[in-house]
């Protein structure tokens, strides 16, 4: 072996004879690369060709595969994790079709955020919930009755004043008297008695609406509790 030719590591400086061609003490070959690192030719060629043939490295094993291998060639393990099973819930407004994890409906905007699954068993708070909206329709209900009852009431006790003066006019020697008042009192009495029946009802019905805006718009009802609210007997 010839010691006089040497050549110097360009990495650490070390004396290499010339009968080698990678540094005895860092590994670097002549041109300094370290061991492992491919030159910049090979290192283009190698990144090239890991786009155009991606591979899919085993999480067990680290055996790296073809890229859409689901199983590793290897050990057997699973390479391409199973895709999540994507869940739909229904815009309370406009009924489009969402996924389980969206706040708001893609369609309209309205919240989709709920407290509990509506698909699943009810809880307590929501039973609790479709108990005062059911007695709220209840109470709007009782308001519209009694409204339509007032307007009966005040048309037909208008109209037997008008019929009673009538005969006591008929019967009586103050007829000329009773007559008129009979004629005044009776329409002024059946009006009074109607008016306050529209009234009335018109409270009741918009009770009925607010509460149907309330439960149609309400994020934390599914479409088959909204039924079930709004068509009480």
């Amino acid at each position: 072996m010839d010691r006089t030719k040497q050549w110097v590591c360009p990495g650490c400086g070390t004396r290499v004879d010339d009968d080698f061609d990678v540094c005895w003490k860092c590994q670097a070959d002549r041109a300094g690369v370290p061991p492992g690192v491919p030159p910049a030719t090979e290192a283009l060629e190698a990144e090239a060709d890991a786009q155009q043939h991606p591979v899919s490295q085993c999480p067990k094993c680290n055996e790296r595969n073809q890229w859409g291998f689901r199983f590793c060639g290897a050990c057997g393990a699973t390479l391409v994790p199973p895709e999540p099973e994507v869940t739909w819930r229904e815009c309370p407004n406009c009924n489009a079709r969402n996924e389980s994890n969206l706040r708001f409906c893609v369609e309209c905007g309205t919240p989709l955020a709920t407290l509990f699954d509506a698909s699943g068993p009810r809880p307590h708070e929501n039973a609790s919930m479709l108990k005062r909206y059911q007695d709220g329709y209840r109470v709007a209900k009782l308001v519209n009755a009694f409204g339509q009852t007032c307007k009966t009431v005040g048309l037909v006790l208008g109209g037997l004043i008008l019929l009673g003066c009538a005969m006591a006019a008929s019967e009586s020697s103050f007829g000329a008297v009773i007559g008129p008042i009979g004629l005044v009192l009776g329409p002024i009495v059946g009006f009074a008695g109607w008016a306050t029946g529209v009234i009335i009802s018109a409270l009741g019905q918009m009770v009925k609406a607010t509460l149907d805006t309330a439960v149609n718009s309400s994020p934390f009802l599914s479409n088959e509790e909204r039924k079930e609210v709004m068509s009480l007997p």
